[in-house]
């Protein structure tokens, strides 16, 4: 689970935001509000407007 997370902290985030310890990770890109949609061909993960890291989840399933 380490190397995933170094995956994709090197691979989405911002250099400013490198340095970020797993527990700071945690807080602000897993545990979070969303909605799961299950329909027949699709999964879909909805995120409110005002979630401020909302950027960061775009930039990684482009």
């Amino acid at each position: 689970s380490y190397n995933l997370f170094l995956l994709f902290k090197f691979d989405s985030l911002d250099s400013s935001e490198y340095r970020q310890q797993i527990k700071t990770f945690r807080l602000k890109y897993v545990f979070l509000a969303a909605k799961i949609i299950k329909t027949a061909r699709y999964v879909i993960m909805k995120l409110s407007e005002n979630y401020p890291y909302k950027g960061v989840y775009e930039k990684c399933l482009v």
